[in-house]
């Protein structure tokens, strides 16, 4: 969540630079269209949260798939416990069942280990897209940024040249 917010904070920035900007002003012969701008940051921002969102909804389902796994395994080591006591009267039975018992604890545990690595990779490569995701928007929220600070750079230059050209022109005239 804390490179969400990074990323949100970056957009907040682009979005007052392009509001304190004026409108018709010059960047490399074109003006800047304001709506343009702020509906491709728009666009950014809804899209953002969805895929944070989507990456939350697998963690929550990682998270339901072995809590479902655990009391399917506690049911069954129950319900073997319960069959294990009814026929304890007999030595060779309560052997059997205890070897079963142990059999489907092993089955269980391993079946739990499964499904938690598996859901846990699922997870990791959803998060990961996720991740590549967000990294390409900010790549292009600093590309922009950059760009943006590279013509008003310029643009400063050009005024400051024009001032002393004035200057220049007022002292051969005086």
């Amino acid at each position: 969540m804390q490179e969400y917010t990074k990323v949100d904070d970056l957009i907040d920035e682009l979005y007052n630079i392009i509001n304190e900007s004026k409108s018709g002003s010059i960047f490399g012969g074109k003006g800047l269209d304001k709506e343009e701008a702020f509906q491709i940051l728009e666009d950014i921002r809804y899209n953002l949260p969805r895929e944070l969102k989507e990456a939350k909804k697998i963690i929550d389902n990682a998270d339901k798939i072995l809590q479902d796994a655990e009391l399917e395994a506690n049911k069954i080591i129950k319900m073997a416990e319960e069959e294990a006591q009814v026929i304890v009267s007999e030595h060779n039975i309560t052997r059997i069942a205890k070897a079963r018992e142990e059999e489907k604890r092993k089955e269980m545990k391993e079946y739990v280990t499964e499904m938690r690595d598996g859901a846990i990779n699922y997870a990791d490569r959803c998060l990961l897209d996720v991740e590549k995701i967000l990294q390409q928007s900010l790549d292009e929220i600093v590309y922009i940024t950059k760009n943006m600070e590279e013509k008003l750079a310029q643009e400063l230059n050009r005024v400051y040249k024009n001032r002393q050209e004035i200057k220049i022109e007022d002292l051969y005239n005086n």
